[in-house]
């Protein structure tokens, strides 16, 4: 996965670039390993036009799979910042794993239902009980069929 870091209105010590690297690492689960295209844009910004003290953005853009996904956090330390967007991308990143682990499960079901010759009329329940007709009988249970 490859890595850019923009600046606005703050040198990045040190410490904070090893913080921020070794919290990026946790979105490395998310990367396959052959994936080149992954790329990470990360944008750390001081807004000083407040009265009282200083505020840190941190904004994660993450192209991953031709998808796009992108989260921002406002903290007052550039630390807690870079916390609650890698945080908030562990999120959206765990919702999209699960969309598509169940796209691929009821895609499954469908094609299972059709080998076994039912009747498969329509789009497969995410949850709870469906009524579906089996010959002449009306069959109210779960899918996929047992």
């Amino acid at each position: 996965m490859q890595i850019k870091i923009k600046r606005t209105n703050i040198t990045l010590t040190p410490n904070i670039e090893a913080y921020l690297d070794k919290k990026l690492e946790t979105l490395q689960r998310f990367v396959d390993a052959g994936d080149g295209t992954a790329l990470c844009e990360v944008e750390m910004e001081k807004m000083t036009h407040h009265q009282t003290g200083d505020v840190f953005i941190a904004e994660i853009n993450l192209m991953l799979g031709g998808k796009q996904f992108r989260v921002v956090a406002q903290e007052a330390t550039p630390m807690a910042a870079i916390d609650g967007a890698k945080d908030q991308m562990l999120l959206e990143l765990g919702r999209n794993k699960k969309k598509e682990r169940a796209l691929a499960r009821h895609a499954g079901a469908a094609v299972k239902a059709m080998q076994r010759g039912l009747d498969f009329a329509g789009e497969l329940p995410r949850r709870g009980v469906r009524l579906a007709m089996w010959g002449r009988k009306e069959f109210r249970g779960y899918w996929p069929f047992k």
